[in-house]
């Protein structure tokens, strides 16, 4: 008699995990099997009880096939637009950049209205900056 566990115990997979794997098989095929009986249903998507997600089981079919293209190409233009947006931001902020350093020039002396200038470039440029990170971190970039 073999010892089944002998080669995956060899891979470092311990005879729980052999079970357990086993088990999933054994469960696949039985849906399988259901879902030839199951109108409008091709596949079915399951993910680990411990990973954060909204829904752990989904069942999908042609006709979510559609959905999902039409997603796709909502989420492609989305990201396009983001990056867009980003692009106009960093070119805002260095337009800012350069009113700054005019009203520095500008403000030389003791003129009330130029610091006023100032402070206000300042303000939308560190509103501008802020958006840009925001952007950033919703991209998932890092500066």
């Amino acid at each position: 008699m073999s010892n089944a566990t002998a080669p995956a115990a060899a891979e470092g997979l311990l005879p729980s995990e052999i079970i357990a794997e086993n088990r999933i098989m054994e469960l696949s095929r039985e849906i399988s099997s259901l879902l030839d009986r199951a109108p409008r249903r091709e596949y079915v998507h399951i993910v680990a009880a411990s990973l954060p997600s909204h829904h752990h089981i989904t069942f999908g079919g042609r006709d979510d096939e559609a959905e999902i293209s039409a997603a796709k190409e909502e989420a492609a233009a989305a990201a396009w637009n983001l990056t867009c947006l980003q692009d106009r931001l960093g070119h805002v902020r260095s337009m800012v950049s350069l009113i700054e350093y005019a009203l520095e020039g500008m403000g030389l002396g003791n003129d009330d209205q130029v610091n006023a200038l100032q402070t206000g470039v300042s303000k939308v440029y560190d509103d501008v900056t802020e958006a840009v990170d925001f952007l950033k971190s919703v991209r998932g970039e890092t500066s």
